[in-house]
């Protein structure tokens, strides 16, 4: 965990290996949201967060959770997409050769 300073303008410098691990670029376009007290910062264009998002969300009413309890790793949204393409081609393309 790395903390960092809000200098007097209310900027905070987000770290160059975080810029790297995350493909933040000059001129990106960085969204705030705060959830559960939590501030989260994501790309513009970031559709992973949005598919947790949603997934946590649908998890959230579904089963009656938390939001906070609901843990989606890179894993497992690997492994929620692998599973619902393979739905979607068997079940709604009709795809029979998926296995």
């Amino acid at each position: 965990m790395q903390k960092r300073c809000i200098d007097d303008t209310g900027r905070i410098v987000i770290p160059v290996d975080i810029r790297k691990q995350l493909n933040i670029s000059n001129g990106d376009e960085i969204v705030f949201n705060v959830e559960n007290n939590h501030l989260i910062l994501y790309k513009e264009n970031n559709s992973s967060y949005n598919l947790v998002k949603a997934i946590r969300t649908f998890i959230k009413h579904y089963y009656g959770l938390k939001y906070k309890d609901v843990l989606i790793t890179e894993v497992n949204l690997l492994n929620i997409y692998n599973y619902l393409d393979k739905y979607i081609k068997c079940n709604i393309l009709n795809n029979s050769d998926v296995k």
